[in-house]
């Protein structure tokens, strides 16, 4: 089970719901109307309140045919709050509120330390991107005259409209500016800017065991990792043990207890030319690499 604490979880049936089938992107979506939006994970109110639909075990029905591997994000537009605008003006569409920038914001943070999501924008809605999206990624249409294009030719059809604005040019630009900033502010320590070399998720929500060695040579940064991140999401309790191997120094290791939707960093000894990490956990495990390009 996948739920974001400290939301309104109101499960559909999932009688006839795909599972992910893994987790690359979070998506942003505008309603054109009041949430929640049951077609999609989460849904966003004015006041910045979350409503969780579907557990993130299971599929969506707000990305067509990038639902095995979207978490899909639909957030309020109609209300006091925006003001009157037309719906067939898709120049119209207002910002989002402060409060649903900062929802947004939360639910990127969860997104990342349960799935692995990166905080940073995807490319696009071809089937290898991964990060962060909004829907006119997927979309075709005529985007003359926007800020933001749809579609790129040859990637995953993210509905079945074409022309859909979805989710709007203000709430495109806010979630490039603000939002993405503000969720990477949230997950470092201080509120400083981490900045992230390599991520991969270590276990899905079902949890279990994991045995993993990590060279130092991972990705295209090698020699640049200055810390190892875990995070766990639930209400869980995990006894990690990290080695780290080579260079100049005896091998060194720390036991460490994660607990209850936390997070957790150890400092990597220079000249150290890989990390072990051996964990068991009955849900959700992440893993973070920080470091500097050279």
């Amino acid at each position: 089970m996948a739920v974001m604490p400290g939301v309104a979880y109101r499960p559909i049936n999932y009688d006839s719901v795909d599972r992910m089938a893994r987790y690359d992107v979070v998506c942003l979506h505008t309603i054109v109307g009041h949430d929640p939006a049951p077609a999609a994970h989460f849904s966003v109110g004015a006041g910045g309140e979350i409503t969780q639909n579907r557990d993130t075990v299971y599929q969506s029905a707000a990305n067509y045919t990038g639902n095995y591997r979207v978490i899909a994000i639909e957030t309020e537009d109609m209300g006091p709050e925006f003001g009157s605008w037309n719906v067939n003006d898709g120049h119209a569409v207002p910002a989002w509120t402060d409060a649903q920038c900062e929802a947004i914001a939360r639910i990127l943070v969860w997104c990342h330390r349960t799935h692995g999501v990166p905080l940073s924008m995807a490319p696009n809605s071809c089937p290898a991107s991964r990060g962060v999206g909004y829907h006119r990624m997927g979309i075709d249409g005529n985007w003359a005259g926007y800020a933001y294009g749809g579609r790129v030719a040859g990637c995953e059809v993210w509905t079945r409209s074409p022309g859909k604005v979805c989710p709007g040019d203000r709430r495109i630009r806010q979630l490039i500016e603000r939002v993405l900033p503000r969720a990477g502010a949230l997950v470092a320590p201080g509120g400083g800017v981490r900045n992230v070399m390599h991520q991969e998720p270590l276990l899905g929500s079902d949890g279990g065991y994991i045995s993993r060695t990590l060279p130092m040579a991972v990705g295209s940064n090698s020699g640049c990792y200055s810390r190892v991140w875990l995070s766990i999401a639930g209400d869980l309790e995990v006894r990690a043990t990290v080695w780290f191997q080579g260079g100049p120094n005896p091998a060194q290791y720390v036991d460490q207890v994660i607990a209850n939707d936390d997070r957790w960093y150890r400092e990597i000894p220079s000249g150290t030319e890989s990390v072990i990490i051996h964990a068991a956990s009955t849900g959700s495990m992440g893993l973070m690499l920080e470091g500097q390009p050279k």
